[in-house]
């Protein structure tokens, strides 16, 4: 028999199955380049300004460490560029007496050069104190976490004496958030780019394949997802370009190519890395003219086949919640976005702990509980350390909404 008691918590469960799907960032409004930078130079300034005073130095010379390739990066490099110039606005804006500026342009192929003659990082930047007259490097950290994206500074000193020495370094502030709003499945971020690729190379005889890194090309790091892409991608551009009625062939070579290997009309190479947003990838591939041709990139969102998904586990903990409140809530964690499993560990005293597994990340799983806690009344205190939730059930109880209305 249904009881008006159990139509209603149905109801709540499918509305909250609904709320939970929706993608995290849907609605929120990105923060300006201002608001983000400015608590970034005053940090920086903060700690500069300390290690300045304390070797009794005058006038600073200050650069931006200069990002030269894409795939240094997990943001489009026009954007990159444009948060360092903000920050160099901006300091000059609080401290125009004593810091001067220098341009990255000249610093570029000075580092470039030299760290690939010595691989120092240290020596590199004597180099550039001598050569380029600098006496800090502002270097760029830009991380996602869980779907995030994040950016930081710390400053490096140049001089010869302390070169490679830390001088300063900022928290890390959210400048974007994941939305799903243009995520590609593989099939259609192979489609994209092997169409875009065949407007640029329609003559493409051999083909390299080249590593499909994750997260940088300078950790040559190759997991089963880039295999599974690389075939997918080896798949489209042969299937786009060989023919039965021509004869025509496309012949593949598992690696990339070498000085030895023969300069031939119609040689490419496939490359490209893939940035892990919890869920789905940041895919950014290149078609290289080799050896010394022209390069197409492609970029997109893609979402993560199922047997791809990386699913997590985690430890909640709920205190000072009543076996009724548990009830509820136990209903509602299977209706979060990426639920994988769930089972208690222990309940006891108002304390109850589950192992929880899903394909999201924290911060995700993080706001899931915080609105849970809002739709059902139960205003609470979260904490959050390594895989461990800690839900505390704070006195107050707010009205619970009514899903029913």
């Amino acid at each position: 028999m249904v009881t008006l008691f159990n139509f209603q918590r149905c109801c709540l469960v499918i509305a909250l199955c609904l709320f939970f799907a929706a993608p995290t960032g849907a609605g929120t409004r990105a923060d300006g380049v201002e608001a983000v930078i400015s608590p970034l130079a005053v940090e920086l300034l903060k700690q500069i300004d300390t290690w300045r005073t304390d070797r009794g130095a005058g006038r600073l010379r200050v650069a931006i460490w200069p990002t030269r390739k894409q795939s240094e990066i997990p943001v489009p490099l026009v954007t990159a560029r444009t948060f360092d110039e903000a920050l160099l606005s901006s300091l000059m804006s609080i401290r125009p007496k004593w810091l001067t500026i220098i341009g990255r342009k000249e610093l570029a192929s000075v580092i470039e050069n030299q760290q690939e003659r010595t691989g120092n990082f240290a020596d590199a930047l004597k180099f550039v104190a001598k050569n380029s007259a600098v006496d800090i490097l502002l270097i760029p950290v830009v991380q996602i976490d869980a779907g995030i994206t994040t950016l930081g500074y710390k400053a490096v000193s140049a001089a010869a004496q302390t070169a490679g020495e830390i001088i300063a370094k900022t928290m890390a502030h959210k400048i974007a958030q994941r939305s799903t709003s243009s995520e590609l499945t593989i099939e259609q971020a192979v489609a994209q780019a092997v169409e875009k690729f065949s407007e640029f190379a329609s003559d493409v005889n051999i083909l390299y394949l080249g590593p499909i890194s994750f997260e940088s090309e300078s950790t040559n790091c190759q997991t089963k997802l880039s295999q599974y892409i690389q075939e997918r991608m080896s798949e489209g551009l042969t299937d786009r370009f060989a023919s039965v009625l021509t004869g025509r062939k496309v012949i593949l070579h598992n690696r990339e190519p070498n000085k030895n290997s023969p300069k031939v009309d119609g040689t490419y190479v496939l490359m490209g890395t893939y940035w892990d947003l919890s869920g789905t990838i940041d895919l950014r591939l290149t078609l290289r003219q080799w050896p010394n041709g022209q390069t197409v990139s492609w970029s997109g969102r893609v979402r993560l086949p199922n047997r791809f998904a990386i699913s997590q586990s985690y430890i909640l903990i709920f205190e000072g919640f009543t076996s009724e409140e548990i009830f509820d809530v136990e209903e509602l964690l299977v209706t979060f976005c990426g639920y994988a499993s769930h089972r208690p560990v222990r309940m006891r005293n108002r304390r109850s702990e589950y192992f929880y597994t899903t394909t999201s990340g924290g911060a995700r799983l993080t706001n899931n509980i915080r609105e849970m806690s809002k739709l059902l009344g139960l205003p609470v205190k979260i904490s959050f350390s390594e895989n461990k939730f800690s839900i505390r059930k704070l006195n107050k109880r707010k009205k619970k909404y009514n899903w029913t209305k």
